[in-house]
């Protein structure tokens, strides 16, 4: 493999994982059992598809799609974005930040939960819990999930269930840019499987609401698109000038983030255009060398990303973007078998060789940019604990080597890595 470490200072270095211990199927990380009661918060149940797994192959996180008049939650499987027990839709009773905390706390209260929590809002919500300060807000309504609340935008919620168990899923390899399409643009980057975190493009596409309510107003039509048109008949002008809208913004982006696939997310009106045509006139702005997809749009797709979002945030996000983390069996074995070389680091919580080793660990990501780093704590999930006893990884830390999806090489030494072929 021919590793040499590199002695300068300032190397980025990753952090310490700070998870709770993944607790049985069906209770909370504290130990409280995770139910669906609902005497005492006015809900209804969901009827969506809840997984037939034995055991959870990822950390279990209460995810929660909040709009301006209801919470949905349900507990998510964050390892494969399945829904682990019925969800709950709950109304709320008027327009305040107090209102909408009633609500939240009411639907955790169901849930009998005190585990971690991803709450996905709208921006009418982002700006009723009070705009920058909105994550604090709700951290604070929830002290029994002892500050472990994330927030984020439907964009980004979308975008990490559609990268997990959507259109994104097979499309890992490469920069993959999700587009939500509304009443307003969202992007999203991801490279390599991994959200791109230093990427703003909203500059890119701040017209596009001043640019449609334009085109309302000149087609006479209020919906966020114009009606879609049948199979057998002509489009319209008005569509046709849409789709047109619709291509300038999204080249536009192309052109900036230079995405090897696109994946467009359809909101409101525009999950009823004819997905074909629709694609046809997109393609028009763009690449032919940029691929472009329809997300599925998995059931529940919000509420799966906003916890698969937060067990992200979660994890360890290291400085080095050399370095991924992975937080399942599923995703390590998805990264060694598509990678020519990697070098998997599996660590284990608590573990002082471990936190010395990450120092050198990240320097040789530094400077090795051809191999592809990989970190996976043992004790994540039963998933990572099951996956390591099958390669009988009896210590830690042990660095395993493969190449072209091939364990060739093993050790529990770090400096062992440098002998490796």
């Amino acid at each position: 493999m021919g590793f040499h470490r590199r002695t300068s200072c300032g190397v980025a270095v990753a952090v310490q994982s700070a998870l709770v211990p993944r607790a049985p199927l069906g209770r909370t990380a504290s130990g409280a059992t995770a139910t669906t009661t609902t005497t005492t918060c006015r809900a209804s149940k969901t009827n969506w598809r809840l997984s037939e797994r034995d055991y959870p192959s990822g950390e279990i996180v209460l995810g929660m799609e909040i709009r301006e008049h209801t919470v949905k939650a349900a507990l998510v499987d964050t390892g494969c974005g399945e829904f682990v027990r019925p969800g709950l839709v709950k109304s709320i009773e008027g327009d305040t930040m107090d209102d909408v905390l009633v609500a939240v706390r009411k639907v955790v209260k169901a849930f009998d939960w005190r585990g971690p929590v991803g709450c996905s809002v709208t921006r009418v919500v982002w700006r009723i819990l009070g705009s920058t300060q909105a994550e604090r807000v709700l951290s604070g309504a929830l002290p029994s999930s002892d500050n472990q609340v994330s927030m984020m935008i439907h964009t980004e919620a979308a975008a990490y269930a559609e990268m997990l168990c959507g259109a994104g899923k097979d499309n890992r390899r490469g920069r993959v840019l999700i587009l939500t399409v509304g009443k307003n643009l969202g992007a999203v980057v991801y490279e390599n499987g991994q959200k791109v975190r230093d990427m703003d493009v909203s500059h890119l596409f701040w017209k596009w609401e001043m640019e449609l309510e334009d085109l309302q107003r000149r087609f006479s039509f209020s919906e966020i698109s114009p009606p879609p048109p049948s199979r057998e008949s002509k489009p319209e002008r008005a569509w046709l000038e849409w789709t047109k809208l619709c291509s300038k913004f999204v080249g536009k982006i192309c052109d900036h983030v230079k995405p090897t696939t696109v994946v467009m997310m359809p909101t409101g009106m525009v999950v009823k255009q004819p997905r074909d045509r629709f694609l046809r006139h997109i393609q028009k702005g763009v690449s032919p060398d940029v691929e472009i997809l329809v997300g599925t749009r998995p059931e529940g797709a919000i509420i799966r990303g906003a916890a698969i979002g937060a067990n992200m945030e979660r994890v360890e996000m290291s400085t080095n973007p050399a370095i991924r983390h992975c937080l399942s069996a599923t995703e390590v074995e998805e990264v060694v078998e598509e990678r020519d070389e990697c070098l998997v680091f599996v660590s284990g919580q608590g573990c002082k060789t471990c936190a010395k080793v990450e120092e050198p660990f990240a320097e040789l990501a530094s400077t090795h940019e051809h191999i592809d780093f990989v970190k996976l704590n043992v004790d994540t999930n039963r998933s990572t604990l099951s996956w390591t006893r099958k390669l009988k990884v009896e210590r830690v830390p042990c660095f395993l080597f493969y190449r072209n999806g091939e364990l060739v090489e093993r050790a529990n030494d770090f400096n062992l890595l440098l002998s490796f072929p």
